[in-house]
């Protein structure tokens, strides 16, 4: 499909050319003006006519705007008013939507207009992946689909495993391996048997002669009392301390965002239950968006972010003085437990002395019944719970093995998703990307005689190509404005070639604002004779006047200045372009 009329009224501005070029004909034409004639306002015009709004970027197009383009097969589109309309060769209004199918992909399509500037032109405004894969939707859409059916597959493999591991509408594996973990068993089993021990002692006797002992005024019974208690004390501060160290050790595992990422995965919805996925809370705090609603939050982000980069940069520090802590406060511990062995080995009626047993005999004021009561009591709680306990920790072992076995069949499907999509790609180089690069670099020597190495093109989407002084081939972003250009150009009409060849778009239209800029008279001379000579309809806006000579007459439409007032001068979108 070629524009064979198109018409533009009051596009972003009141004082836009007023265009109603009926003498296209699918023919190339020239939009040739000066300084703020409105070229670049014709530029973008005819993008907006095309794909609407999301094709033009930090542009309005006004209330009142109008652009009508007509194709060659005698269908239109008219961004005219609302609702804007696709109109059949037999009149019929359709869905606007339909401009995909019937020109092609928005994305694909944009690569054949080339922005006056060469920072926004295809190759420097794509990174090399995006590159490749807009050749490969260009040239071949269905494989291009199947690889990004197969990416996308990968990327909702990895939110059903995220449910799986962190838990949505059902407890994760974090969380269920967290319970696993908080049960107390061992711990449990290891008071049973010492309260066991503590009732052996009440039925055998002895520890009458231990209260005793404890009761009476003596320097060795003061000693062990003051000594329990300070092992007592020293045992609850290193417990508090290993709490610390845990924590303190979080920060020198995960970056910034990953800690708060981890927050989010700990919070699920109050409405729905929905915890926020793993790359969708990502995306949020890459875009200063808060991770768990979305809502734009760059300031309480950028404090946030502070606090935790402080403590980040302050964690092994921390670690390194909690460490040295405990390990005095263990050393502490150790040497307060050797003095109380060294006077219980004195008595042998104090050697079956220990914390609990000294624990209940002063929590029941010695009262051999009331220890023995509570002792009784205790063990019957404990042993029901142990019970239970070992029922809960069998549900959360036979629900953790399904949850690591759901993982894993996911990630084996990940894997299997993984290698087809790498096939495809490889298979699409060989195929698509490869035959691009050749046909590539027989239109760029069309262009630039003189170059006789070809462009190479790899896998990632990286480029090398010739320099118009040695032939060497040299990086992109080494290459002088100039040359860009010419590759840029040599590109876009590649594109629209073969994708019209292919037939997977049907715009045979490159659109240029001043592409000949930063080129040698010759090399102007050779990339224009190229372009007018090929089958794709070339419109070109130019303040160039050597640029007339290539066109007919009725090819060239002037565009005269427009005269602005003060405060509107600041509003036009092209004066920084033309």
């Amino acid at each position: 499909m070629k524009i064979s009329r198109l018409k533009i009224e009051d596009f972003a501005i009141d004082e836009c050319p007023k265009i109603n070029q009926k003498n296209l004909e699918g023919n190339d034409f020239l939009f040739r003006g000066g300084n703020r004639s409105g070229k670049t306002l014709v530029f973008n015009a005819i993008l907006y006519g095309l794909y609407g709004n999301s094709s033009i970027n930090n542009i309005s197009p006004g209330r009142s705007s109008s652009v009508e383009i007509y194709f060659d097969n005698t269908e239109s589109i008219d961004r005219g008013g609302s609702p804007q309309i696709y109109r059949t060769d037999d009149g019929e209004e359709i869905d606007p939507d339909i401009i995909n199918s019937k020109l092609g992909p928005e994305d694909s399509v944009q690569l054949q207009f080339i922005n006056s500037n060469v920072r926004n032109q295809p190759l420097s405004d794509h990174s090399g992946p995006e590159l490749v894969e807009k050749i490969r939707e260009a040239l071949n859409s269905s494989l291009q689909q199947k690889i990004t059916y197969h990416n996308r597959a990968q990327t909702h493999i990895d939110q059903l495993i995220d449910r799986e591991i962190y838990g949505e509408g059902k407890k994760g594996l974090n969380e269920l391996e967290s319970q696993l973990e908080k049960l107390n068993i061992d711990q449990h089993r290891n008071r049973i048997n010492k309260i066991e021990h503590l009732l052996s002692l009440v039925e055998s006797g002895e520890i009458h002669a231990i209260s005793d002992r404890l009761q009476e005024d003596s320097e060795q019974g003061h000693k062990l009392n003051e000594l329990y208690d300070k092992k007592r004390t020293l045992e609850q501060k290193i417990g508090k301390k290993s709490n610390r160290l845990d924590e303190a050790r979080r920060y020198t595992k995960e970056r910034v965002n990953e800690l708060i990422v981890d927050a989010v995965r700990e919070v699920s919805c109050p409405v729905c239950d929905r915890i926020v996925e793993h790359d969708k809370a990502k995306r949020r705090l890459k875009r200063n968006d808060c991770p768990h609603c979305g809502r734009d939050r760059p300031y309480a982000l950028k404090n946030l972010r502070a606090d935790l980069q402080s403590e980040v940069d302050s964690a092994d520090e921390r670690i390194e003085e909690l460490e040295s802590q405990l390990g005095d406060l263990d050393a502490e511990l150790e040497e307060i437990n050797e003095k109380i062995d060294e006077l219980q080995s004195e008595d042998s009626k104090l050697r079956e002395l220990n914390s609990l047993v000294r624990t209940a005999l002063k929590q029941a004021d010695h009262s051999i019944g009331q220890v023995e009561e509570r002792a009784q009591s205790e063990l019957e709680a404990l042993r029901e719970t142990v019970v239970e306990e070992e029922e809960r920790k069998e549900g959360l072992e036979d629900k953790i093995k399904e949850r690591k076995q759901a993982i894993e069949h996911l990630g084996e499907r990940k894997k299997w998703a993984e290698k087809r999509e790498q096939e495809l790609v490889e298979e699409s180089y060989e195929e698509v990307i490869t035959r691009f690069r050749d046909v590539w670099s027989v239109n760029h020597q069309e262009m630039s005689p003189s170059l006789s190495s070809e462009i190479e093109l790899d896998p990632e989407g990286n480029i090398t190509a010739p320099g118009t002084t040695s032939g060497e081939l040299r990086d992109y972003d080494e290459l002088s404005t100039g040359e860009r250009r010419v590759l840029n150009l040599s590109f876009a009409y590649t594109l629209a070639e073969l994708a019209t060849n292919e037939e997977t778009h049907n715009c045979e239209v490159l659109v240029m604002d001043e592409p000949l800029a930063k080129m040698g008279v010759e090399t102007q001379d050779r990339v224009l004779d190229f372009l007018l000579n090929s089958d794709i309809q070339c419109i070109i806006t130019s303040s160039d006047v050597r640029m007339e000579s290539k066109f007919r007459t009725r090819q060239v439409r002037d565009l005269e200045r427009i005269e602005l007032a003060e405060s509107e001068q600041v509003t036009l979108q092209e004066a920084a372009n033309d």
